[in-house]
């Protein structure tokens, strides 16, 4: 669990604090991530010819990915089912593919404080996971072995802010 769920009085706040929650993932969710790009929202452009010069209209709007790195540690099973929600795409092995409605979530962003007063929030729309990163496996002892960081770059279809 991450330290930031028991911030009290005595610990230094943080300036700002970042929590993301999907729909696909509703007992886990939110992940307090330490980075997070929010994703850039391109116009695409068609010229055309209007006597000796050139007009440009605006086409269609892409979407970039956001890629998230999850804060402090992450539990095996949190691990799991961002892997479980990784294969909700499909099977690579069988070479598959699932209709997007298996695995497509909506998503929020949040901007706290720190405190866990919200500041902004971005709501995701048709996200899902294209990447996913386990970190490394280290060896531990004292009982905190099982402790897994991730990083998620997640496809989005549409971010609206607010």
């Amino acid at each position: 669990m991450p330290s930031a769920d028991f911030l009290g009085t005595a610990e230094p706040a943080f300036d700002n604090q970042f929590m993301v929650y999907f729909t696909a993932l509703p007992t886990l969710t939110p992940f307090y991530v330490n980075s997070i790009n929010l994703p850039t929202m391109t116009w695409g452009e068609a010229k055309s010819s209007y006597f000796i010069t050139e007009r440009k209209f605006a086409t269609g709007a892409t979407v970039d990915d956001a890629k998230m790195d999850v804060k402090d540690f992450v539990e095996v099973n949190t691990a799991a089912a961002v892997w479980a929600w990784f294969l909700s795409v499909g099977n690579p092995t069988a070479g598959t593919l699932n209709s997007p409605s298996a695995y497509k979530s909506s998503g929020m962003i949040i901007l706290t404080d720190g405190r866990g007063n919200p500041l902004n929030t971005w709501t995701l729309t048709g996200a899902w996971p294209k990447v996913v990163s386990f970190g490394s496996l280290k060896q531990a002892t004292g009982g905190s072995g099982g402790i897994i960081e991730v990083s998620i770059t997640i496809a989005v279809d549409r971010i609206d802010l607010g």
